[in-house]
């Protein structure tokens, strides 16, 4: 299979935005045929931070970051499953945007399928500067996911 959407790579983390981004590539592979993967990323900047914040060794924070992406990765790949999809799942440790470019590249991704962050908040603004260093570094198209259509509306 050679196209656009043979091998989709898709970086994840706990959050509701996430769960999304991931049941649309889901979607996406199912209807495709697509091959898929789920990489999710223990940032060591993120770890050093919540270790300082915590007053926790960064190996105690490293070890439930770990898991909460175990956790994570079982969770969507059960997803795909259900939806007859076959989802790879793969935990990385490094910086977020390195490792997300090493795997795509390493896998043979034919594309990344990366959630648009929210940038009204601190948490965004981080991911946003990951999101833009995936795209300036990315060898294939890099699909940017926004958020569903109810968090559009205006009230």
């Amino acid at each position: 299979m050679n196209n656009l959407c043979a091998r989709l790579l898709v970086p994840v983390d706990a959050s509701e935005a996430s769960l999304e981004v991931a049941r649309f590539a889901i979607r996406m592979a199912r209807q495709y045929g697509s091959a898929l993967a789920f990489v999710y990323v223990v940032d060591v900047s993120v770890r050093d931070l919540l270790a300082r914040v915590a007053r926790r060794s960064p190996d105690e924070v490293l070890r439930e970051m770990e898991e909460t992406g175990r956790r994570t990765l079982s969770h969507l790949a059960h997803l795909a499953e259900q939806e007859g999809v076959r989802a790879e799942k793969v935990l990385r440790t490094g910086a977020m945007h390195a490792q997300v470019l090493t795997e795509a590249e390493g896998w043979g991704a034919t594309m990344i399928i990366v959630g648009k962050p929210q940038e009204r908040e601190l948490r965004g603004l981080f991911l946003s500067r990951v999101v833009r260093q995936i795209i300036a570094g990315a060898r294939v198209p890099v699909l940017v996911v926004g958020p569903p259509e109810a968090e559009h509306r205006e009230e």
